[in-house]
């Protein structure tokens, strides 16, 4: 298993330059003109606990008394804005002046992740999931997982629509006559968007969303590493990019929204392909399956950064919701 950096300075992959550059999902030309370093892993808890320590910087807020969870500190942060992810940028940027860290650009993004034969997923065109004795067997983290997990531990529990905005608030139901998974690890019950019956619904579900949602150490899955050497560019937290785009998918469907990449623990597999696009959200909010990888240039480069309203001028918006 891979060691996670655990000073200031985070492990960088270097990425080539492609001219040619297009998102394979639908063609759309953005060249990534230039050499560029990313994040080996995505930034986790332990390391964004030592920039709030160092800057006073609000917490996320799944944490607890200033801390984050116990056990937890190899996992990616989560509850961050694209705002919380620029400052920690500026100040990996003050503490190694040779270096500029920032957020990668969308295309960046997709290049690290697919690779220069751009695969669909970090390893292959293939997710590769299977469910053997009741369990998911994946190479990324996503909503099967936990699902196969729960099933197998305790699938006659018990579980209770709380959400208000659920149909079914109170009715109580078992583990296993709400979700189900198919041989190739799809999950059925997970959500309802007709009448809040789903998983996420439950009390279950929000004591697991309150605990930071099930994510996993960001080297648990070193099957799924890109060709360039990325881990978790696959599921486990959505990351921020520096570029917008009109979304196309969920409830930011045609706002002008900060673009987001890879999927998360709630997302199903399709999300969590690398090259999945469309899937954003608002700069100012926080999501409990958003965090971060930062993208770097070395000092003497020049890039244009991105053309953003200040931090002070936009206000942060806590969102419970989860989205996929």
């Amino acid at each position: 298993m891979a060691s996670v950096a655990t000073c200031a300075t985070p492990d960088l992959v270097h990425i080539p330059a492609a001219p040619d550059f297009s998102f394979a999902a639908d063609g759309d030309g953005s060249p990534v003109e230039h050499d560029f370093f990313i994040g080996k892993y995505p930034i986790t808890n332990e390391e964004y606990a030592r920039f709030c320590k160092a800057t006073g910087h609000r917490i996320p807020r799944y944490w607890k008394n200033g801390k984050y969870p116990k056990g937890k500190g190899k996992l990616p942060v989560l509850w961050v804005s694209y705002d919380d992810a620029e400052a920690y940028c500026e100040w990996l940027s003050a503490k190694n002046p040779g270096k500029r860290y920032r957020l990668p650009t969308e295309a960046e993004w997709e290049r690290a992740a697919s690779g220069p034969r751009q695969m669909r997923y970090p390893w292959g065109n293939e997710a590769g999931i299977s469910l053997k004795s009741g369990l998911i067997s994946s190479n990324f983290n996503y909503n099967g997982v936990i699902a196969s997990l729960l099933l197998k531990k305790k699938p006659t529990q018990k579980v209770t629509f709380v959400s208000p905005r659920s149909t079914r608030r109170g009715e109580s139901t078992t583990l296993n006559s709400l979700l189900i998974l198919n041989e190739r690890g799809g999950v059925r019950g997970w959500q309802d968007h007709k009448t809040g019956g789903g998983f996420v619904q439950t009390d279950i579900f929000q004591q697991l969303n309150d605990e930071g949602g099930y994510t996993t150490v960001v080297d648990a899955y070193p099957k799924g590493v890109s060709a360039y050497g990325c881990f978790d560019m696959s599921g486990n937290a959505w990351e921020w990019t520096s570029s917008e785009i009109i979304a196309t998918n969920g409830a930011e469907r045609g706002q002008t929204v900060q673009a987001i990449r890879g999927g998360s623990w709630y997302a199903t597999a399709r999300s969590c392909s690398v090259t999945f696009r469309g899937e954003g959200r608002r700069a100012e909010g926080v999501f409990n399956t958003v965090g971060f990888r930062v993208a770097a240039d070395d000092t003497d480069s020049t890039r244009v950064k991105p053309n953003r309203l200040p931090s002070k001028q936009r206000k942060t918006h806590q969102r419970s919701q989860p989205r996929f």
